[in-house]
């Protein structure tokens, strides 16, 4: 969650809002400066409203700076999670096809963005909150004197204590939450065939499923509110005791004078709005330490597909046999990559022998090597049409760009194609093997 800040502009709006509410915390100065002048009309001056205004006033600019940059700091921290997955993805060629792995990886992508959303929304509305409540505490305190600090501070340790307690009652139940929400989440991808064609008996189970993992979460949402609820309503009525307290001991004492109670009629408005405030914040601890669990959980779950995945490096043996198309001789693929620059071969044997699997370890990280998979989701190729006129068209784009490549890997390059696509497709392979080395995996063969 920390990395946030790392990201171009959170700094800057961090300063920016702190500088807000420094300046807003001055006007309490400000205010009270301005009642013990007002009480001497022989050395008031006009202009002392004129500051007042000022200072008044001062909080706007660097509060508009923080709301700008904290806009571009959203923007920039949405861009990280694209970059984050891009480099997540980036080369894991065992991943190609695995569906399981890539709904995963979709639905924690989803949940990382959610929680960008939720922890940049959740800074913009507190941290000037929380400073305000700082500055103005301690602006208020020297103000008013040594002991309304003392009751305020006493106040705020009671409030400091729902950052603890409700977070330490409820932290198992929130981890529980934030995985069946994504328990939910691969639920709904990992079912989308499914639920699209409605086969029975799937189609039930998977909505049962997804149905099982929401009301899982309602529950757990549920049983840490009715916590949450009871433990704000106790701590917010401790926090009021050592303030209230005080000022009865001082109204009994007759330790209120004239200045005092001026400024304390001026200010109580803003200390009623401290502790509001303070009661916010109390909801926003807890938000908070929610929200660092999801966070938590959140990394623990894509460390696990950090872990370096190779490819299945299966001995072969005698199953995989590498056969010139033209002269139907048979050799090994040692030989092949040795002696052939060009040329057209066929990877030939049975299922599960592992020819995809050679093909991915031919591919490699050779800029040169073209890998075309059967099934190939690619956006540039944006063709509208069945599934032959898309391969095709794959093909076509190869012969057109044969030239820069030294190898050209097609698995199963002929699967869904009629007749007709098949003779078209053989011709452009034919072509191709012309001027670099082709070694394809046939679907009909």
């Amino acid at each position: 969650m920390l990395e946030l800040f790392k990201i171009k502009y959170g700094k800057s709006m961090l300063l920016a809002f702190t500088v807000q509410q420094v300046c807003a915390a001055a006007t309490s100065w400000a205010l009270v400066d301005f009642i013990k002048e007002a009480t001497d009309p022989q050395t008031f001056h006009v202009s002392k409203i004129l500051v007042l205004i000022v200072i008044a006033i001062s909080p706007y600019l660097p509060g508009f700076v923080g709301n700008y940059f904290y806009h571009l700091w959203t923007a920039f921290a949405r861009s990280s999670n694209v970059k984050l997955f891009t480099d997540l993805i980036d080369g894991r060629k065992a991943w190609v096809f695995n569906t399981k792995q890539r709904d995963d990886v979709f639905a924690l992508q989803r949940e990382h963005v959610g929680l960008i959303e939720e922890t940049t929304r959740f800074v913009f509305l507190n941290f000037p909150a929380m400073l305000s409540l700082v500055f103005n505490s301690i602006a208020i305190g020297f103000l008013l004197g040594q002991d309304i600090i003392l009751g305020m501070i006493a106040g705020f340790i009671i409030s400091a204590c729902q950052f603890f307690l409700a977070p330490y009652l409820t932290e198992k139940m929130q981890k529980q939450k934030q995985e069946t929400q994504y328990e939910t989440e691969k639920s709904l991808l990992g079912s989308w065939q499914t639920l699209t064609l409605k086969n029975k008996p799937f189609y039930q189970s998977s909505l049962q499923n997804i149905l099982g993992h929401t009301t899982a979460t309602e529950e757990l949402s549920n049983r840490i509110f009715r916590i949450e609820a009871l433990a704000n309503t106790l701590v917010l009525i401790a926090s009021f005791i050592p303030l209230t307290w005080i000022l009865f001991i001082k109204f009994n004492g007759n330790q209120l004078d004239h200045v005092f109670l001026m400024s304390l009629g001026v200010l109580l408005p803003r200390i009623l709005q401290i502790f509001n405030m303070s009661s916010n914040l109390i909801l926003a601890g807890q938000a908070l330490q929610a929200l660092r669990i999801k966070w938590l959980s959140f990394e623990e779950r894509l460390s696990k597909h950090y872990k370096i995945e190779r490819l299945d490096d299966r001995s072969t043996g005698n199953l995989i046999s590498i056969i010139d198309t033209t002269t139907k001789a048979s050799s090994s693929i040692e030989d092949v990559l040795a002696s052939k620059t060009q040329g057209r071969f066929l990877v030939s044997g049975p299922n599960g022998s592992g020819k995809s699997t050679l093909c991915l370890n031919l591919k490699g990280d050779k800029e040169h090597v073209f890998y075309l998979p059967a099934k190939y989701e690619n956006p540039a190729f944006d063709v509208k049409g069945s599934t032959g006129q898309l391969k095709l068209a794959e093909l076509k784009w190869l012969a057109e760009n044969r030239l820069n490549y030294s190898m050209i890997l097609l698995d199963e390059w002929d699967a869904n194609l009629d007749a007709d696509a098949t003779a078209s497709g053989d011709s452009l392979i034919q072509d191709i093997a012309k001027n670099c080395l082709v070694l394809e995996v046939r679907h009909k063969i």
